[in-house]
């Protein structure tokens, strides 16, 4: 997918002034500039007609010229999902309060695309990159060649870990225990886990948290209860087949996120099973949905405004004017538990 670029309503250029009062598109271009060398009759009459025409100079090209660019890149996954989608749209507000507009690249999951965003970004000379890498980039080169060819790059959620630049990242690990907690203290023994993949570190915290809660709170881990996921709602879906084929069954289940948990709510609907009588449920990420579902979804709420704010605030240090580099930071976000109606069953 082409990158998406914010811009001007206004598509009228300064060779349509020209066209319209046959003159040289470079008369034009020098009136605009207040440049000494054009009459003030023609001047007058050329600002006269741009603002009739609606013109609006394209900063973004004067910009390049002067090796100069007031526009952050941004690269993510997947704009469909709400997870992200609200993070850019927070990026977004942050970037323009602060003078910048926005680039927005997805990846839609593919390294390669990832890859041909990267270049497009730096081929636009863009001010700074924020990213959030896709779930199977394993080879940092290509963003190490943002940072090399002179761009600030700050990382959110999905990082590179090996290089040396400022990151913004979810205490996936401690929502997962929270998660964990709760479900135990409300009496259910027999847990299990839908996980995500296994190349994405907070995958991999909240699988670590399921087991490290067992063990301090005296469950036993049955591998049988933790299977293999992703991000989609169709994984839910299979791994609640999965589950419902055991000879015994969960009494609850945590979910790697929100769209995770209601293909699992899905598939228990199609067997005839009530939420949380038969089977609680419990997500990650508290996607707007979660509490409109019937029944409305536990979750845990990760702080999508502040994350998007942070990272504009990291990349900002490295784009103001500074006497010594910012120095590399990593910013870990707590999350808040949501107890809604899914996991409602009275302790035993």
């Amino acid at each position: 997918m082409k990158p998406l670029m914010m811009k001007s309503k206004s598509n009228v250029t300064i060779k349509d002034i020209a066209r319209k009062l046959k003159l040289h598109h470079t008369t034009v271009s020098r009136a605009l500039r207040d440049h000494p060398d054009v009459k003030e009759e023609t001047r007058r009459l050329i600002l006269t007609t741009a603002q009739e025409m609606h013109y609006h100079p394209n900063s973004f090209a004067a910009n390049l010229r002067n090796q100069k660019s007031n526009v952050i890149g941004v690269i993510v996954p997947e704009l469909s999902h709400d997870f992200f989608s609200s993070i850019v749209s927070e990026v977004t507000n942050e970037a323009d309060r602060h003078g910048y507009s926005v680039m927005i690249c997805q990846s839609n999951e593919s390294v390669d695309q990832e890859n041909k965003n990267i270049s497009a970004l730096i081929r636009n000379r863009v001010a700074g990159v924020l990213a959030s890498i896709s779930q199977f980039t394993v080879n940092e080169t290509p963003f190490r060649g943002i940072m090399d060819a002179g761009i600030p790059l700050v990382f959110f959620d999905r990082v590179c870990s090996g290089l040396q630049t400022s990151k913004v990242v979810i205490d996936f690990y401690q929502g997962a225990c929270q998660v964990m907690a709760h479900l135990i203290d409300r009496g259910f023994h027999r847990i299990a886990h839908i996980t995500g993949p296994a190349d994405v570190a907070g995958a991999r915290e909240r699988l670590q948290a399921y087991r490290d809660v067992c063990r301090q709170r005296g469950l036993p881990i049955d591998e049988q209860l933790i299977v293999p996921g992703g991000f989609l709602v169709q994984n839910g879906v299979l791994a609640m087949e999965r589950l419902l084929s055991l000879a015994q069954r969960p009494d609850a289940v945590f979910a790697v996120n929100d769209e995770v948990a209601i293909g699992a709510m899905i598939r228990l609907k199609e067997e005839g099973l009530q939420v949380p009588q038969d089977l609680a449920v419990a997500g990650f990420d508290n996607d707007k949905i979660s509490a409109f579902i019937t029944p409305s979804l536990t979750t845990v709420d990760v702080p999508r405004v502040e994350i998007g704010q942070k990272s504009v605030e990291l990349l900002l240090r490295y784009l103001e004017p500074a006497q010594t580099a910012p120095e590399a930071v990593m910013v870990r976000l707590a999350t808040k538990l949501v107890v809604r109606a899914s996991t409602s069953r009275p302790s035993a």
